[in-house]
């Protein structure tokens, strides 16, 4: 149990060698994971991400990163879980705005913290989520501005259409209440002694690490966490659908018209944030043809200076899994990407 009992909900790494003092000179990296939503499932590569950044001089760099609600491994779990995707997207916005002031050591910091996003899988739709939400939000944008996010194998569009998104919807169909079943199987599974069946290292893709097969034990002994995964990747089948975001506001492809309602003006007069995309080559939670016609209608194209500050998208060419991060490998790669990402965004040190 002495692994499990390291499992922290929430993962926060510092560039410097101190403790970060207030102040909105702080870069904060703010990590969303995917599902299952449990941060310690990528506390390798976010460690791997501060250390790349401060390699590069960085020293005002905060990497943070919190487990979905329903997740959670320690303390009692709120009567209202299992939780939508929607209720995680608005608890997700609430606890980056939280950790950005919480830098700041103010509500209202003279100017705004700086905030990359990364998000991984689903992670990437929340991610695209908070900026659209930041964006309309003018007394948020007074404490922090989300200069970049870096979307990492995301699934931001029509997730039922990929080779696993097909087959779960078809379970989805064939058997009702599919969450509550997973819910009571964990149950089940947790009594069965680890001598007798290592069912925690079974369920663990990758290189089933210690590390890694411990979180998988955690989250399906936790009260909510089986039930948790299923109901929402239930709503993901539902909810991520079609290309949903403003092709002038968040993905920032055309310009913002001149005369605008209230409250879309304010979205448009917004700062633009910087995106990143690392798309797997051949990732079953994604349909390529649906990446495809993505990265032809909305990234950057080489050497076409009018399409500089549209998305970056590169696609993988080292056969990486969609979870990258149960890879010691794969997760240093991933991490190295990130971090030279992060210092496009930043002023360069002299």
């Amino acid at each position: 149990m002495s692994q499990l009992s390291r499992l922290r909900d929430e993962v926060t790494l510092l560039s410097g060698a101190d403790g970060p003092q207030p102040s909105h000179d702080h870069l904060l990296v703010y990590f969303i994971p995917g599902n299952p939503g449990h941060v310690e499932y990528y506390r390798q590569f976010l460690v791997e991400v501060r250390d790349a950044l401060k390699a590069s001089g960085r020293e005002d760099v905060v990497v943070h990163g919190a487990s979905h609600d329903g997740f959670e491994t320690h303390g009692s779990p709120t009567p209202t879980a299992p939780y939508s995707l929607q209720e995680v997207i608005e608890s997700t916005q609430r606890k980056v705005a939280s950790k950005a002031r919480e830098l700041a050591g103010s509500d209202t910091p003279p100017t705004p913290v700086r905030v990359v996003l990364v998000g991984h899988s689903v992670g990437a739709y929340i991610l695209l989520e908070t900026v659209a939400w930041w964006q309309k939000q003018a007394a948020e944008r007074k404490s922090l501005e989300i200069v970049g996010g870096v979307c990492l194998f995301p699934t931001v569009v029509d997730i039922a259409k990929s080779s696993k998104g097909k087959v779960f919807s078809e379970w989805l169909l064939m058997i009702p209440y599919l969450s509550l079943i997973a819910h009571f199987a964990a149950r089940l599974l947790s009594w069965i002694p680890l001598w007798l069946w290592n069912w925690p290292k079974s369920l663990t893709p990758g290189e089933k690490l210690p590390e890694h097969t411990a979180v998988t034990e955690a989250v399906l002994r936790s009260p909510t966490g089986a039930r948790q995964t299923v109901f929402m990747a239930a709503d993901e089948m539902l909810e991520i659908r079609e290309d949903r975001w403003h092709p002038a506001n968040l993905w920032g492809v055309q310009p913002p018209p001149s005369k605008m309602e209230t409250e879309i003006h304010a979205v448009a007069s917004a700062p633009r944030t910087k995106l990143f995309f690392y798309w797997g080559e051949d990732d079953y939670w994604v349909d390529n043809d649906v990446r495809d016609r993505l990265i032809a209608k909305r990234a950057t194209r080489q050497g076409d200076e009018m399409t500089a500050d549209w998305p970056e998208m590169l696609i993988d060419k080292h056969k990486m899994d969609h979870c990258f991060s149960l890879n010691r490998e794969h997760s240093e790669l991933v991490a190295t990407q990130v971090a030279g990402w992060v210092e496009k965004l930043l002023p360069q040190k002299e």
